[in-house]
Formats: structure tokens, C-alpha cells, sequence
């Protein structure tokens, strides 16, 4: 679809766990909350965007509490089922 749509398109591999993510303007992460916890706590710039799936609703606070301590604001909340997701802005 990139080459179809004339857009450059840069994809890295990372161990979040291990290394801080590569910064982005924006990001999507569709991952289990012990994860985004990990992303959070490693974060040497954070994204302008960032959109967290993945979570189950009982972690969506702590989740979000993990990215305010890097300046992300949550500007909206999702829900459907069991799952919940976050849009955060800096």
C-alpha cells in the first residue's frame, strides 16, 4: 500500500522490554498492559500521538498513569468488550 501510495514507510524490529522504543510522531500500540508499562518507563522521547490498545479495562488507569509521568495526557477513552484503549496527547 506504501508504494501504491507514493509514502515512504521506515519499519524497525525492537525488544521493548529491553530498549526504549524508536521515537515517532505518532504510534500505535496495540500490546498487553505489562508491556506498555515497560514502553512507558523507557521512553526517552515521547510521541506527539500516541494510540495504547490492548488492555484489559481493570489496567487502562495504570496504564495511562505510566505515560502521564512522560508527559502523555489522555485525551480520549475507548472501550468494547473486555478490551479498552487510550489516545494520548502530549
Amino acid at each position: 500500500n506504501a508504494g501504491a501510495n507514493d509514502v515512504d514507510v521506515t519499519v524497525t524490529r525492537a525488544n521493548l522490554r529491553k530498549e526504549p522504543a524508536p521515537y515517532a510522531p505518532t504510534a500505535v500500540a496495540n500490546l498487553t498492559a505489562p508491556i506498555l508499562l515497560d514502553v512507558a518507563g523507557r521512553l526517552e522521547r515521547p510521541p506527539e500521538i500516541l494510540v495504547a490498545s490492548g488492555m484489559l479495562h481493570a489496567e487502562v488507569d495504570g496504564v495511562a498513569a505510566a505515560f502521564a509521568k512522560a508527559g502523555l495526557v489522555e485525551a480520549e477513552r475507548r472501550e468494547r468488550g473486555d478490551w479498552s484503549a487510550l489516545l494520548l496527547r502530549l
